[in-house]
């Protein structure tokens, strides 16, 4: 498979990365409604229900990627850097499991 991008800018990755991003969410859509399915008919707090709990906060946490991927891949120049701002990074704290921004 070849792919090539236009010299005149990001264009070409942001829209690679935008085609990627939405067929992952579809992947994803799927994943969460099964598992939202099976979380309804197991009994909360066994093994399973337990474990599809997990299945579920990865499949939202890639839902959460799915959306950055988006909002980067609809950035324009001016988007990415407003008034000497440069555009907002997340990272991630592992202790409370959340994501605070950050300025690169």
């Amino acid at each position: 498979m070849k792919c090539s991008f236009s010299r005149s800018g990001n264009g070409g990755p942001r829209t690679l990365a935008g085609g990627i991003a939405h067929d992952f969410n579809n992947m994803l859509e799927g994943i969460i409604g099964f598992a939202e399915m099976i979380r309804e008919d197991s009994v909360a707090g066994n093994q399973q229900h337990k474990r599809i709990g997990l299945v579920l906060k990865g499949a939202n946490r890639g839902r959460d990627l799915v959306k950055q991927i988006l909002t980067f891949s609809r950035q324009t120049g001016q988007d990415q850097k407003i008034g000497g701002l440069k555009a907002r990074s997340w990272k991630r704290d592992s202790t409370a499991e959340t994501r605070t921004p950050f300025h690169h």
